[in-house]
């Protein structure tokens, strides 16, 4: 008889509706092969959505998309943010706690590649043997052409004014501390001893909190040896930003940073919480950005680094 793992998929989606389609069948996808190539055990994925005040109908494609498929909606208003939707299907799938073995962490624009869940099923197994109990295993992501590693863990290059990088794979499972949340599995274990995304935390932060909070209590948090997944950076060119945030005005540029999309506010709860050395820094420098932008990113890009191979 084969073993099955019960997998709650947490996602949250706000006006993507193809981008969000597109990352649930490469999920599914991924699912079907590792189901077809295990004889012993199989997955079982149930999906926990928010829809948060989706106008493009997201929601209704997606149950229409996958009528076989064990999917819950769960609602929201348009002012959740990502981290607050996590939050907010997380807690519908924690109502049936019992009954998962693992939780995937889900950006609907990621798009896992066909072997990406025995990716993170293997390293699982692996951090068992290594360590004695299952964690947290950050599935690294890669460019759309292949060239760039994009998410999985970051780093910072110095103690007190460090630059935050991108570990990049080494074909073997690699501990890391800064997670980030495109793709990941998460151990029953990790959520039981310390549960879900920390309050606080309105857009972004909420997955390299996590992280670090695990590593605290002493669960185990790697990165697989290899890139399992695609996505590509969003988050846009420093050049490109300050030549935008220098054409505005004062007023324009306290809401440009101010703004949750921004996340001013998150990365300053994040240090005061984690890096306390680099809060008051983190603070000078947005109050920079604000009132000498030109200063601002001068020095912001004054030291380009390399990432850590």
């Amino acid at each position: 008889m084969k073993k099955t793992y019960n997998i709650a998929v947490i996602i949250t989606c706000f006006n993507r509706c193809r981008l969000t389609v597109e990352s649930l069948k490469a999920l599914y996808l991924s699912r079907d092969n590792y189901n077809n190539a295990h004889k012993e055990e199989e997955l079982a994925l149930t999906l926990f959505l928010t829809d948060d005040g989706c106008t493009d109908g997201t929601a209704e494609t997606v149950l229409a998309t996958f009528p076989g498929e064990e999917i819950n909606i769960v609602k929201g208003d348009g002012s959740l943010y990502w981290a607050g939707g996590m939050r907010k299907a997380w807690k519908a799938a924690m109502e049936e706690y019992a009954r998962w073995h693992f939780y995937i962490l889900l950006n609907d624009d990621t798009q896992c590649m066909p072997e990406a869940l025995g990716i993170l099923m293997d390293t699982q197994k692996q951090l068992q043997k290594m360590h004695g109990m299952e964690g947290i295993v950050s599935g690294v992501c890669q460019s759309p052409d292949g060239k760039t590693i994009t998410y999985g863990a970051e780093y910072y290059t110095r103690p007190l004014i460090g630059k935050s990088l991108i570990m990049h794979p080494t074909g073997k499972p690699e501990p890391c501390y800064r997670t980030n949340a495109n793709l990941v599995l998460v151990a029953s274990n990790v959520v039981s001893t310390i549960g879900m995304f920390d309050d606080g935390f309105i857009h972004s932060c909420a997955d390299w909190a996590y992280g670090i909070k695990a590593c605290k209590a002493g669960l185990p948090v790697y990165i697989t040896p290899v890139a399992c997944a695609i996505c590509d950076n969003d988050h846009g060119n420093v050049s490109d930003e300050g030549e935008k945030v220098m054409k505005m005005n004062l007023s324009e540029r306290k809401a440009f940073f101010s703004h949750p999309l921004r996340a001013t506010s998150d990365k300053l709860l994040f240090m005061k919480r984690y890096y306390k050395e680099k809060y008051l820094i983190l603070l000078f420098a947005r109050t920079l950005a604000v009132y000498m932008p030109s200063l601002y990113y001068r020095l912001l890009l004054a030291r380009p680094l390399k990432p850590k191979k």
